[in-house]
């Protein structure tokens, strides 16, 4: 009833019996917008269909309360392909922190105060877009790479995330070694940016960032299962790693000699025992019979990143096992451990023994430096029996077994305490190809670390 009589006296304001009953703004009709995504960041696209080339300002608000102010200018290629006369009219927003207890998010036309979305925050929601619908842009011939995974039988879902610090070389130099070994390339491409080209990959995917590596893997996945399930071989993939450093022959021999269906380069103790998934490696059976497609079926496309671990890489190696696939790491956790033992004293006593320290220690005999305290370290870890990531506390020991990558963050961030990445980098100098030194060379520019420096080449 009283909504019938407002509708009344704004359609004609001289029936209200001379009461004021305020004075509404004039809301633009033609303010266009979308919410694709509220959580964990809010991601959507807004434009003024009278005002094209003026980018739209939002209000963002959690429990009526204004948390942001932003302006719908990012380009949205999706948007303009599907009938809409503008490129740059989207926006995204780290929204996350602001919603916890609350119970209302909504987003605004500031001019207008137009209200673009409205949505309660209730358990386990997230708005975020689930599984293939969330491609922005699909590149590549269709008939040539499906033909090229018919006549190979192998593929590869290379999961990347470009971003400033990770350059188009080092993509490309990934995309080239899986190649070089017969097998096609899927890249899912979740960067800002639209991909300029295919970076030499049969197929490119470009997809919103949400979700990590499992949401594009398995929104890849979905899009072409028909074609993947009669795949010999399959890997997922992704670029948080440097390389290969000299190619991938030798990782694929010895990953396929182990004889097992589902394998990756290295294995976990954190949180039980699993396969770590930056480069898995699923054979025939897996594949065809359905113990990968039904994991990917099952998937709740979590959001959040220890979720993510939680519901894609510890789960995966759980489901597999639990119906009976055998699993394999090339270079075993407990193997690292035994190489890391047996030259534990050989290492601590030539990183005492460098003539620096030893000049350092005549002056104070207390003095230890950085990269003997985290060998130490790492030593009492595994006495104790504590699990450590062995790309990180093990580098030496898994480059020097052959191990083709190198993880980014070790150089950058030194997030195990390893502190020897000098030495590192000296490795990667005299081992590395020369198409590895020179992308390598071209991530490291780009860190903005005091870690960093660049290799001899």
């Amino acid at each position: 009833m009283y909504e019938e009589l407002f509708s009344k006296y704004r359609e004609n304001p001289s029936e209200n019996g001379g009461l004021t009953v305020g004075i509404r703004r004039k809301v633009r009709s033609s303010i266009r917008g979308n919410i694709d995504q509220w959580s964990p960041q809010l991601v959507g696209w807004a434009y003024d269909a009278e005002a094209l080339d003026t980018p739209v300002d939002l209000a963002v608000f959690v429990d009526d309360v204004e948390v942001a102010r932003l302006k719908a200018s990012e380009a949205r290629p999706d948007v303009s392909r599907a009938g809409h006369e503008v490129l740059h009219c989207g926006f995204s927003f780290e929204i996350l922190e602001f919603l916890s207890g609350a119970s209302h998010v909504r987003v605004t036309e500031v001019s207008s105060e137009r209200e673009i979305f409205s949505s309660p925050i209730t358990p386990g929601a997230n708005g975020s877009e689930i599984g293939g619908a969330s491609f922005l842009g699909d590149y590549g011939d269709d008939e040539s790479f499906v033909g090229a995974v018919q006549a190979g039988g192998s593929v590869a879902l290379l999961s990347s995330h470009r971003s400033h610090y990770v350059s188009d070389g080092a993509l490309r130099l990934l995309v080239e070694s899986l190649q070089a070994e017969g097998v096609v390339v899927v890249v899912i491409d979740s960067s800002k940016e639209e991909p300029t080209d295919l970076f030499g990959a049969e197929k490119v995917l470009w997809r919103r960032n949400s979700g990590f590596d499992f949401a594009s893997w398995c929104a890849a996945f979905e899009k072409y299962e028909s074609v993947f399930r009669s795949c010999e071989r399959l890997y997922l993939v992704n670029d948080s790693c440097l390389g290969p450093v000299n190619g991938l022959g030798e990782l694929l021999a010895k990953g396929w000699g182990l004889d097992v269906d589902v394998w990756s380069c290295t294995d976990s103790w954190n949180h039980g025992h699993h396969l770590q998934s930056y480069f898995l490696a699923f054979g025939k059976e897996s594949i065809a019979e359905g113990a990968l497609p039904r994991f990917i079926d099952s998937y709740s496309h979590p959001l959040a990143k220890h979720d993510v671990i939680a519901e894609g890489e510890l789960a995966l190696s759980r489901q597999l096992l639990s119906v009976g696939v055998e699993l394999a790491a090339v270079y075993p956790y407990e193997d690292l451990v035994q190489r890391f033992l047996s030259s534990f004293e050989a290492e601590l006593t030539r990183k005492m023994s460098a003539p620096e320290v030893r000049a350092l220690r005549e002056v104070d005999s207390s003095y230890v430096p950085q990269d003997v305290v985290a060998l130490r370290s790492i030593y009492e870890s595994v006495r104790v029996g504590h699990p450590l990531n062995p790309t990180h506390a093990f580098w030496r020991q898994l480059l020097d077994s052959g191990f083709p990558f190198m993880k980014r963050d070790l150089l950058a961030l030194d997030p195990s305490g390893v502190s020897d990445h000098v030495e590192i980098l000296e490795w990667l100098s005299k081992k590395g190809s020369k198409n590895f030194l020179e992308v390598a060379n071209e991530d490291l520019k780009r860190r903005d670390s005091n870690r960093v420096q660049t290799l001899n080449t």
